[in-house]
């Protein structure tokens, strides 16, 4: 198993000519330029070193399995959606990931649902 569990990546800000944009942060599109994969013990020498190398860029750190985890949790909501369409439910027994929540902040945050009121 690799020791490459985190991702360090150097971006600049999107120009109109770029196709596609990589994130958008408070409205700032950015695009990749470099990327730099560590382990946990490694951040701050991936970030030094883009940060060195690409000093007016912003520089994002992540957790690599973020993204695996965003691709299966988008699949299942398609599933539940499909599902549901059907007229059926979706229940599975397994412990949520911590990011469920994240996924549905609307019903955690939103007073009426959280009442039960229509």
């Amino acid at each position: 198993m690799s020791d490459y569990k985190y991702i360090t990546m150097a971006c600049r800000i999107a120009i109109d000519e770029d196709e596609e944009v990589d994130f958008i942060v408070n409205g700032e599109s950015l695009v990749i330029v470099a990327i730099e994969s560590c382990g946990k013990d490694g951040i701050e020498i991936a970030h030094d070193k883009l940060m060195n190398h690409f000093p007016n860029h912003k520089v994002i750190t992540t957790h690599m399995p973020l993204f695996g985890y965003f691709d299966t949790a988008l699949e299942i909501m398609d599933l539940e959606a499909e599902i549901a369409k059907c007229g059926q439910t979706f229940h599975h027994e397994d412990k949520p990931h911590r990011l469920d929540d994240a996924f549905n902040w609307e019903e955690l945050h939103n007073p009426v649902v959280q009442k039960g009121s229509c």
